[in-house]
C-alpha cells in the first residue's frame, strides 16, 4: 500500500466516524487532493516527499485520538505549512483563489468609480464585485484547465 492510499484510507476512516460538524473543520476532501498532489511531485521535490510522509503520521496519529479543538486547528496548521510550499514551490492554488481576490479588487474600485463617476456608491459597488467575480471566475478556470489547482 502506498502513502497515498494510506492516507486516503485514514481519511475515509475518519470521515465515516465524525459528525458533519467535525468534518466541515477537518476538510477530508483538502486533505486528499494535498495528499495526491504531494504524491505526483514526491519523486522531484524532496520537501513533497518528506510532507507526505509527515502528512500520513499526523493524519494516523489525529484518527487515533479525540478529535478536540485543538487537535483539529493542529491539524490545519500543518495542513496550511503543506499547501504554502504547493503554493509557492509548484505554483498551485485553490478553488476560488481569483475570484476572491478580484472580486474584493472589484468593489473597491466599484467604490471609488460609483463615487466619482456615477455619484451613486450604491451602484458602483456590484457593478465592481461583477465584474471582479467574471474576472477571477475566468482565472480559476483558466488555472483548473491548466492543473494548477488543488
Amino acid at each position: 500500500m502506498t502513502i497515498l492510499e494510506s492516507v486516503e484510507n485514514y481519511m475515509n476512516e475518519i470521515e465515516n466516524n465524525t459528525d458533519k460538524k467535525t468534518l466541515q473543520k477537518l476538510d477530508p476532501n483538502l486533505t486528499k487532493r494535498v495528499a495526491k498532489r504531494l504524491d505526483e511531485y514526491s519523486e522531484t521535490c524532496e520537501t513533497c516527499a518528506e510532507s507526505l510522509i509527515s502528512l500520513e503520521k499526523e493524519i494516523a496519529t489525529l484518527k487515533s485520538r479525540e478529535l478536540t479543538k485543538e487537535v483539529i486547528q493542529e491539524h490545519q496548521k500543518v495542513r496550511a505549512v503543506t499547501i504554502a510550499h504547493l503554493g509557492k514551490e509548484h505554483k498551485l492554488i485553490q478553488d476560488g483563489h481569483y475570484m476572491a481576490i478580484y472580486m474584493s479588487l472589484g468593489m473597491s474600485l466599484g467604490v471609488v468609480f460609483g463615487l466619482t463617476i456615477f455619484d451613486n456608491i450604491a451602484l458602483g459597488i456590484p457593478i465592481g464585485m461583477a465584474i471582479g467575480i467574471g474576472l477571477g471566475t475566468s482565472m480559476d478556470a483558466d488555472a483548473k484547465k491548466k492543473g494548477k489547482t488543488l
